[in-house]
């Protein structure tokens, strides 16, 4: 699940992955506001929903899912933050080498192979770079031998090499 924040013109930007399992929404199920993003399922999914006036009482009286709630939000605006000092302190190839491996590390395969599934497009879009650059800086680290681009699947063959651009400014 992709969640993405929209502008008027239609420019699209991912602000976070949610997999199977995890929570979303929480913002406005707890605030009784509008919802921050939109969420987007990459596959066919089952989405469970909780109505506010259902939660509300629950988180009052039960301490540890109040605490659940505090956790899963700080987490969230840890991810968000350092996803800001992503874009704003590192050059494209080092945000994009960080993006992909943070989320192929979220992704860890039993074999322990690293791999991002989703498209260029998607990946382009939590950068903040165009789809043609990301393609371009892919296709490089394809042709050194870093990475493999299959379809919708990025897997990390050296990445150690893509932490290493991460690394820099």
């Amino acid at each position: 699940m992709r969640m993405c924040a929209s502008s008027p013109d239609g420019k699209s930007v991912v602000l976070n992955l949610i997999g199977a399992g995890q929570t979303f929404g929480e913002i406005a199920v707890l605030d009784g506001l509008d919802r921050t993003t939109d969420a987007i399922a990459n596959s066919d999914c089952e989405v469970w929903g909780i109505a506010r006036r259902d939660l509300i009482p629950l988180v009052r009286t039960e301490p540890a899912l109040a605490a659940k709630f505090i956790d899963l939000l700080c987490a969230r605006l840890r991810w968000t933050s350092e996803h800001l000092e992503e874009v704003i302190l590192h050059g494209l190839e080092a945000r994009l080498a960080h993006i992909v491996v943070r989320l192929a590390e979220r992704n860890l395969r039993m074999d322990g192979s690293l791999v991002v599934n989703m498209t260029q497009q998607s990946v382009s879009e939590m950068v903040g770079i165009s789809r043609e650059r990301a393609n371009k800086i892919i296709s490089a680290w394809a042709d050194r031998g870093w990475v493999l681009v299959k379809s919708r699947t990025l897997v990390l063959l050296n990445p150690q090499a893509l932490r290493n651009i991460a690394s820099r400014s």
